[in-house]
């Protein structure tokens, strides 16, 4: 399992990296063959963990389009060729069960075109009554 030091320090040399790893070729070509994302969640003792069948669907204006779901350990690869279409705006991670927000990346940033490999976090929905936080601070 992953800690959350191990991927606030990988979400930090993605920032700097406009997003992510970049891709490199020998050739000097900058755009990858292929993004590698990894679904994750912290569980209650915080640790990161892989989440496993998060559907992948890619955005367009005409709709979604099933791109892929994550495996065991919850990563998922998908060719930047089907990834980068110019229809697509971008794409949505959703867990199967539901229990999570889906998490969406947009694809026409500029430097998107060149990661190889994006750490996506689910969240877990939080309803509070607003009418009663930071009730103590007033």
């Amino acid at each position: 399992m992953r800690t959350k030091s191990s991927v606030l320090a990988t979400s930090i040399l993605a920032a700097l990296a406009y997003g992510g790893i970049p891709a490199a070729s020998p050739s000097g070509e900058s755009e990858a063959r292929e993004v590698r994302f990894f679904v994750y969640y912290h569980n209650v003792n915080g640790y990161v963990v892989g989440y496993k069948g998060v559907q992948c669907l890619l955005l367009t204006a005409a709709g979604e389009v099933p791109c892929g779901k994550t495996g065991e350990d919850g990563e998922l690869i998908v060719p930047s060729a089907t990834l980068f279409q110019p229809k697509n705006l971008a794409a949505l991670f959703c867990p199967s069960d539901g229990a999570r927000t889906c998490t969406a990346l947009r694809l026409n940033r500029p430097g998107s075109r060149d990661v190889r490999e994006l750490d996506v976090r689910l969240e877990m929905p939080e309803v509070i009554d607003r009418s009663k936080a930071g009730a103590s601070a007033r």
